[in-house]
Protein backbone atom coordinates (compact mmCIF):
# COMPACT_ATOMS: atom_id res chain seq x y z
CA UNK A 1 0.00 0.00 0.00
CA UNK A 2 2.97 2.30 -0.54
CA UNK A 3 1.57 5.01 -2.77
CA UNK A 4 4.75 7.11 -2.63
CA UNK A 5 7.01 4.43 -4.11
CA UNK A 6 4.81 1.97 -6.04
CA UNK A 7 6.10 -1.57 -5.48
CA UNK A 8 5.25 -2.89 -8.96
CA UNK A 9 7.26 -0.14 -10.60
CA UNK A 10 10.19 0.08 -8.19
CA UNK A 11 10.92 -3.30 -6.59
CA UNK A 12 12.11 -5.03 -9.79
CA UNK A 13 14.29 -2.03 -10.68
CA UNK A 14 15.88 -1.90 -7.23
CA UNK A 15 16.64 -5.63 -7.35
CA UNK A 16 18.09 -5.42 -10.87
CA UNK A 17 20.28 -2.41 -10.11
CA UNK A 18 21.67 -3.82 -6.86
CA UNK A 19 22.37 -7.22 -8.44
CA UNK A 20 23.86 -5.53 -11.51
CA UNK A 21 26.24 -3.61 -9.29
CA UNK A 22 27.35 -6.86 -7.68
CA UNK A 23 25.40 -6.30 -4.51
CA UNK A 24 23.67 -8.87 -2.38
CA UNK A 25 19.95 -8.25 -2.25
CA UNK A 26 16.98 -10.07 -0.82
CA UNK A 27 13.59 -8.84 -2.00
CA UNK A 28 10.33 -9.21 -0.12
CA UNK A 29 7.03 -7.61 -0.94
CA UNK A 30 5.37 -6.67 2.35
CA UNK A 31 1.64 -6.69 1.77
CA UNK A 32 -0.65 -4.21 3.49
CA UNK A 33 2.05 -1.79 4.65
CA UNK A 34 2.38 1.87 3.77
CA UNK A 35 5.56 3.84 2.98
CA UNK A 36 6.39 3.99 6.71
CA UNK A 37 6.07 0.20 7.15
CA UNK A 38 2.81 0.62 9.05
CA UNK A 39 -0.22 -1.61 8.51
CA UNK A 40 -2.59 0.49 6.43
CA UNK A 41 -6.01 0.36 4.84
CA UNK A 42 -5.68 3.02 2.13
CA UNK A 43 -1.95 3.74 2.06
CA UNK A 44 -2.56 7.49 1.81
CA UNK A 45 -0.52 10.08 3.69
CA UNK A 46 -3.59 11.40 5.51
CA UNK A 47 -3.98 7.95 7.09
CA UNK A 48 -0.53 8.05 8.77
CA UNK A 49 -1.55 9.88 11.99
CA UNK A 50 -4.43 7.50 12.68
CA UNK A 51 -2.26 4.36 12.63
CA UNK A 52 -1.20 3.40 16.15
CA UNK A 53 1.54 0.97 15.11
CA UNK A 54 4.78 2.87 14.51
CA UNK A 55 6.53 0.09 12.55
CA UNK A 56 5.06 -3.30 11.65
CA UNK A 57 6.52 -6.01 13.92
CA UNK A 58 6.77 -8.62 11.15
CA UNK A 59 8.61 -6.16 8.88
CA UNK A 60 11.00 -5.22 11.68
CA UNK A 61 11.68 -8.90 12.40
CA UNK A 62 12.33 -9.62 8.71
CA UNK A 63 14.68 -6.66 8.32
CA UNK A 64 16.59 -7.29 11.55
CA UNK A 65 16.97 -11.01 10.71
CA UNK A 66 18.41 -10.08 7.32
CA UNK A 67 20.86 -7.63 8.91
CA UNK A 68 21.99 -10.27 11.42
CA UNK A 69 22.46 -12.84 8.64
CA UNK A 70 24.59 -10.39 6.66
CA UNK A 71 26.73 -9.27 9.58
CA UNK A 72 27.09 -12.51 11.50
CA UNK A 73 25.13 -11.07 14.41
CA UNK A 74 23.39 -13.17 17.01
CA UNK A 75 19.72 -13.96 16.54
Amino acid sequence: LDLQVPVEQNLPVIERVVRGAGGDVTVHRLEGLNHLFQPAIKGTVDEYPSIEITFDHAALKLISSWIRSQTGGAS
